[in-house]
């Protein structure tokens, strides 16, 4: 039997075997004996612990219990007690007083390197001995008995010599010679009677036990066979194995099929050399074919000093060798588990640990054989989750949740974790289990998830907002239309720029330009005001833009610029983007109020899938990076979710609006880019924005506009076709036009709008639309005269365009945008400009 560590094993596996189990350490005081041994001694396991186990030797046999226990510690090697040879243990008695025959094997097991222990495997073979005692004294009697019969025979063969020799002289004596020859016969028909009775009971016994048995001669021949050997191997008759080679039989090959040689047939060596022998991991076979694991027994038979023959007894251990099977199949799952898999006792010392366990957190079972799982710890995990873990287990239930633990190397790991009680047949709570998965990476997705999420609600949030904006800039961009409007028609009455009332007028332009300014920030954070982009070079750009800012900073603040080599071409709005980079460098500058560096960079990056989708980018590609960065105080992670929200200000009362970067963070965002930070406290911040490369090339148009556009009094006027549903900014552009000799139709919707245009049956030149109306709006209004007149040209005034009217519109030649609120001057040049075309 192999070295073992049985502590691998829980208890509750033990003390359910069948077998007896007795656990010594070095001194010979027991350190375990299982239910088994307990059943037998009605000793409690804990009432014998630590006792010497010498109490339950034999006194006339202890030396020698002593030496073979000694021989096993040294050596490693098994012994095996047998009643016969070693006296009984005391704890062999049966209840009637008899004595239980045991077989004992004594092996040699380790705990831990260097400690080790003998593991008694304690068998009942009552039985067995019994049977056997039985058959060899059967066999005996048998034996005497056909010696009186030889005898017998013998005498009555001297007799009738003798009768021969003196019938002539003893005639006389013929009767009473008769008379003691029948007493001869009647005699040995007695014995011959008296020995069949012997035979049948030694047969009963036989077929009574349930250990199966049989004989064999010196040649291996079959001498007989019981009812449970007949049984087990299949047979029906015990004439069909007598005098037949039982190994040829029932033994001829392994269990993998291959051949078993007679001349290495371990039963045969009872009766070969006189050796009992004891085999549990060889198969016999059966008349069906089939085959089935055993444990055998072989022990020769004497007559006197000679070998006759031996004794086969065997067992059936299809179930032991199933329930071995079941206990090395879960030792191997628990062992192979992708769970890292810990066994305590209820103390929380560290009994086993799996191989996933090492390879998690780098402890071999040497390093934790002993501890306890506080090793692990990282400080990192509350402590009320242990105390709620030991108030749930220590109550017989099972636990779960999760730690933040920390390997052997130091690196520290998340695990989920369910810990349960192990209980005996008690009910008792004996060690307790722990299943561990490491969720390190499912939590790191987990949080770049709710990243992602919060940056979901931050887009929401701004877009609600830009809505709200949006909505407000159209209403107040009509009403700034109508005020800039009747100014300049009351200032074209009064035609006297030196007049209070000519001051007051220009009072109102500056007013109405500033509240114009602030309407169109809004719209330009709500992304709802359409834009042209042209290629552009982004490093030009930033030179243009770069003077400015310089007068804007002041003396303690050094700007400095690092450009790409390379002419980087984005799409863009060059007056919009110009504003981004004034915002973003304004905001840097008032982060540092005693000075500091400024520094503007451009670059170019190739965005994968996955940095184009943490970074909030349409698609992977080329991008041109912005960068705007300074070392002022930078920014905790709460600013930083707030700053690109509208009217969001660090800055004292009176100091800002709070809109430069939201006003930045829409223009981005209708240059398909998108714009991030970088800041920490202490640390200053960079900005950065991403806008997407372009193959187009630059391309400069410079438009001649002719001066007769402005004037009236041309050949034929121009008719424009205006349509606003706001009647005071329909009248102002009525008037406005007219007075510059434009001739003018107007319609109140984009229904009206159509039906006016097909009245004037073509003559129309030229359309001025709103793009918001009730009911048809400009675009679909548009849309209809087009299909009438594909080559009518058309400028579209809005506060708010919504979605109606895109940049892609503006990029078609017959299509042109003014935002409100619009000055006469921009409304002229803007006119002129598209009818020259």
């Amino acid at each position: 039997m192999s070295e073992l560590n049985l502590l691998k094993i829980p208890v509750s596996i033990l003390d359910s075997l069948p077998a007896g189990i007795i656990i010594l350490r070095q001194d010979l005081s027991v350190a375990f004996w299982n239910k088994c041994i307990e059943s037998w001694t009605n000793i409690k396991r804990d009432l014998i612990l630590e006792k010497p186990f010498t109490l339950f030797f034999p006194e006339f046999n202890k030396r020698k219990y002593l030496d073979r226990i000694t021989f096993t510690f040294e050596n490693g090697l098994p012994v095996i007690f047998s009643p016969q040879l070693h006296g009984h243990l005391l704890l062999s008695k049966l209840p009637d007083g008899n004595l239980r025959s045991l077989r004992i094997v004594v092996t040699r097991l380790w705990h831990g390197e260097s400690d080790a222990q003998a593991l008694f495997t304690v068998n009942d073979v009552t039985e067995q001995v019994f049977g056997q005692q039985a058959l060899e004294c059967a066999y005996e009697k048998l034996s005497n008995e056909n010696e009186l019969r030889i005898n017998a025979e013998q005498n009555l063969q001297q007799a009738l010599v003798s009768l021969e020799r003196e019938i002539k002289r003893r005639t006389k004596e013929l009767e009473d010679t008769n008379k003691q020859l029948k007493d001869e016969i009647q005699r040995h028909f007695q014995t011959e009677l008296a020995l069949k009775e012997s035979q049948e009971q030694i047969r009963l016994l036989l077929d009574s036990t349930g250990e199966a048995i049989y004989g064999l001669d010196t040649e291996g021949r079959c001498t007989f066979v019981n009812n449970s050997c007949l049984k087990l191997l299949g047979y029906n008759d015990a004439n069909q194995l007598i005098g037949k080679k039982m190994h040829d039989s029932i033994h001829y090959k392994h269990s993998n099929n291959t051949p078993y040689p007679e001349a290495e047939c371990k039963i045969h060596q009872a009766f070969l050399r006189g050796k009992r022998t004891h085999i549990d991991n060889e198969v016999f076979w059966k008349s069906d074919g089939s085959c089935f694991p055993v444990e055998y027994i072989s022990n020769p038979i004497y007559k006197g000093n000679t070998i006759i023959g031996s004794v086969v007894a065997f067992n059936d251990i299809s179930d032991r060798k199933q329930k071995e099977g079941e206990i090395i199949k879960l030792s191997q799952a628990v062992e192979q588990s992708s769970s890292s898999i810990v066994i305590t006792d209820t103390k929380g010392n560290i009994e086993y640990v799996n191989r996933r366990f090492a390879e998690l957190t780098g402890y071999t079972p040497e390093d934790v054989q002993g501890k306890t799982p506080r090793i692990l710890k990282s400080e990192k995990t509350p402590p009320e989750t242990y105390k709620n873990l030991w108030k749930t287990i220590t109550a017989g239930k099972t636990w779960q949740g999760e730690f933040f633990n920390k390997k052997k190397n130091g690196e520290l790991y998340r695990e989920r974790t369910s810990i349960s009680p192990i209980k005996n047949a008690a009910v008792e709570i004996t060690h307790f289990v722990s299943v561990k998965d490491d969720i390190t990476e499912i939590k790191a997705l987990e949080e770049e998830q709710k990243k992602l999420k919060e940056q979901l609600y931050h887009s929401q949030k701004m877009e609600s907002i830009g809505r709200l904006a949006g909505g407000v800039a159209h209403d107040f961009n009509n009403m700034l239309m109508g005020i800039i409007g009747y100014a300049n028609l009351a200032e074209l009455e009064i035609n006297a720029h030196d007049t209070p009332a000519s001051a007051y007028i220009r009072k109102i332009f500056e007013s109405a330009d500033k509240a114009a300014k602030l309407t169109q920030s809004l719209l330009a954070f709500s992304r709802k005001q359409p834009v042209a982009l042209e290629p552009e070079i982004l490093n030009e750009i930033v030179e243009k833009v770069k003077n400015l800012l310089i007068a804007l900073s002041g003396e303690t603040v050094l700007i400095t610029t690092e450009l790409t080599d390379n002419d980087v071409v984005v799409m863009a709005d060059c007056d919009k983007l110009e504003q981004v980079i004034v915002n973003l460098a304004t905001n840097a500058v008032d982060a540092m109020p005693e000075g500091g560096r400024l520094c503007i960079n451009t670059a170019v990056m190739d965005a994968d899938e996955t940095f184009a989708f943490k970074h909030g980018l349409d698609k992977k590609g080329k991008y041109a990076v912005l960068s705007v960065s300074d070392t002022g105080k930078g920014m905790d992670e709460e600013t930083k979710k707030k700053l690109f929200e509208p009217f969001f200000t660090t800055k004292e009362r009176g100091k800002g609006t709070g809109i430069g970067l939201s006003i930045a963070y829409g223009i981005v965002k209708q240059h398909n880019g998108n714009i991030d930070v970088v800041s920490e406290p202490g640390s200053g911040t960079t900005v950065n924005v991403y806008l997407p490369i372009t193959e187009k090339r630059p391309k400069k148009t410079i438009i001649d506009v002719p001066e007769t556009m402005y004037a009236a009094g041309s050949e034929k006027p121009k008719t424009i076709l205006v349509a606003e549903d706001e009647y005071a900014v329909r009248e102002i552009m009525e008037k406005l036009l007219e007075n510059k000799g434009y001739k003018v139709v107007s319609a109140v919707d984009g229904e009206d709008a159509v039906n006016k245009f097909e009245g004037h049956k073509g003559g129309i030149d030229m359309l001025l639309f709103d793009v918001m109306m009730p009911g048809m709006n400009g675009r679909d209004a548009y849309d209809r005269i087009k299909k009438t007149k594909p080559d009518i040209k058309i400028l579209f005034m809005s506060g708010y365009a919504e979605n109606i009217l895109t940049n892609k519109d503006l990029r078609d030649g017959r299509v042109y945008f003014l935002q409100k609120p619009i000055t006469p001057d921009k409304l002229f040049h803007k006119v002129s400009e598209i009818l020259s075309i």
